[in-house]
């Protein structure tokens, strides 16, 4: 057993030395200086007996300040806590004591304090100092009892349990942005995202508890950089590290349809330009899938053949000059209804002026009738529901000519077509 712990010791000792840790081994005499007591000045610290743990803080002479101290360390799990020890919440003052770091709760900032008590037959040095060798947190107290057998030190420099550092998982164009999505960290409870491209530095994004936020603001054809790292609850404490590097995509928008109207040939549509597009793919809904209506260069497209009655759903996607998709597109579409256009009007004379009757289009509601007098221009004669109207402005002996055309309930959007020369009609009274 003996042989057993001094291999162990060595083996710390020589970890710490390759991690960096400063530490003071006993000298070959002990290092004992008897008082007049008879006791033992402990002037080093046992290694076999010192437990380090990095305190990331916020003083810059202690980033970070490992602090090796005499105590018994206990593990349950992958945790561990130390007798005596405690911490104290800065922002509501609660103490946990004897509490794994890995359990506290990660974002909060804590006091850290330590009772250590001396080793049988040795007490603490009048020197604090030496005592607690790397302890060098200015802000620390170091109270030494009349017996000298225990040593508190409190207030040591206030922390941070820094979580694991979050790993991006997917950056993508979709429609509306980019969307980015990460691992879950344990014990993180909240992600603050951060963008910044060649003209500005790292700029916060959102604050989410999901795994995945998507940037509403990107410019269409900018190179944007994206980073993420966990943050406290209340989002006023930075509780891991981040990718410095970051993740790097070049935005490419989503283009949006501005305008829907039926025209004779079909249904036309019309949409914002998107900066770095060169060609637009549109394609309708079958079913659940897309399928391909064509690609231009322009941002209007005519889809033609349609079934009057029917209801379509389209989309329209951004291309580069290889015909190559960029950016996202709006999944779900926009829905346009096709009505048909209505046969031109059988048109008749009576006393009281020229009689208009159509047959409606299927899907067709409200309709505006159109006159013409001699060869002067199609003007608005009344929007109606009704299939039969009777136009008693018309004056006798003078040549007209109607057309119907279907438009939306809310007069904003031609659901139809309309015959270019209608039927014409001399007014008799």
């Amino acid at each position: 057993m003996m042989k057993i712990t001094r291999r162990l010791l060595s083996l710390i000792l020589a970890l710490a030395i390759l991690s960096g840790i400063s530490v003071i081994a006993p000298s070959a005499t002990g290092g004992d200086d008897p008082d007049e007591n008879g006791d033992t000045l402990i002037e080093t610290l046992d290694v076999g007996n010192i437990w380090t743990y990095p305190y990331i803080s916020n003083n810059p002479d202690c980033a970070p300040c490992y602090v090796p101290f005499i105590a018994t360390v206990r593990t349950v799990g992958d945790s561990a806590y130390v007798d005596n020890e405690s911490w104290t919440n800065t922002v509501d003052g609660s103490v946990s004591s004897k509490t794994a770091p890995t359990a506290l709760r990660p974002g909060f900032q804590y006091r850290h304090s330590v009772v250590i008590k001396a080793q049988p037959g040795y007490r603490f040095s009048d020197d604090l100092a030496l005592t607690y060798l790397r302890e060098a947190c200015p802000a620390a107290t170091k109270t030494i009892s009349e017996d000298k057998s225990t040593l508190t030190v409190t207030g040591l420099e206030r922390v941070t349990f820094l979580l694991d550092t979050p790993r991006m998982t997917k950056i993508a164009n979709v429609y509306g942005g980019v969307q980015l999505k990460w691992n879950a960290v344990r014990g993180a409870v909240k992600y603050r995202v951060f963008r910044k491209d060649a003209k500005t530095s790292w700029k916060k994004i959102g604050d989410t508890t999901a795994l995945s936020l998507t940037d509403k603001t990107p410019a269409s054809g900018t190179k944007y950089t994206y980073t993420v790292r966990c943050i406290s609850a209340d989002g006023r404490t930075l509780a891991s590290g981040y990718n410095t590097a970051g993740f790097a995509i070049t935005h490419f928008g989503s283009p949006v349809m501005s305008k829907f109207e039926n025209v004779n040939s079909g249904t036309k549509m019309t949409w914002k330009a998107v900066k770095g597009a060169v060609y637009y793919r549109v394609m309708v809904k079958s079913g659940t899938t897309w399928k391909k209506l064509g690609d231009t260069k322009s941002t209007s497209f005519i889809a033609k053949n349609r079934v009057g009655g029917t209801t379509y759903t389209y989309t329209v996607r951004a291309m580069n000059a290889k015909k190559q998709c960029i950016g996202g597109y709006n999944a779900n579409g926009w829905s346009c209804l096709y009505v048909a256009v209505p046969k031109s009007p059988t048109v008749w004379n009576t006393a009281n002026g020229i009689q208009i009757y159509y047959i409606k289009p299927k899907g067709g509601v409200l309709f505006r009738i159109y006159r013409k007098t001699g060869n002067g221009k199609w003007v608005k004669l009344i929007d109606t529901t009704s299939n039969k109207i009777l136009d008693r402005t018309a004056k006798n002996g003078v040549k007209y000519a109607y057309t119907v055309r279907c438009i939306s309930t809310d007069k904003k959007r031609w659901l139809s077509g309309c015959s270019a020369t209608g039927s014409e009609i001399v007014c008799r009274r």
